[in-house]
């Protein structure tokens, strides 16, 4: 996938005539550092945004491990006459 100004840019290497001015030189040294800046921006922003989303999960599995232990933990015992629709909870 390339980009409307690499696009644009590279071409206007290739049509440049042979060989290019020091002015045409500086501007495209410049503008592929410029690029490589950014590519180096994004890939450390996607690695530390990753590195969030793991920690992010770990607190979210840590949480429902610790909620279904309490769920576990709820003892039904039946009424001393059965139906299930009447049952006591037993806490603790």
């Amino acid at each position: 996938m390339s980009t409307p100004s690499f696009v644009h840019s590279k071409e206007k290497i290739d049509d440049s005539p042979k060989p290019i001015s020091e002015k045409e030189l500086k501007y495209f040294l410049k503008f592929q550092k410029n690029m490589q800046d950014g590519i180096d921006y994004y890939k450390h922003l996607f690695s530390e945004i990753m590195v969030k989303i793991e920690d992010i999960k770990i607190d979210l599995l840590n949480n429902l491990a610790i909620l279904e232990r309490e769920l576990n933990s709820i003892e039904l015992e039946p009424a001393e006459e059965f139906t299930p629709q009447l049952l006591l909870v037993k806490t603790g």
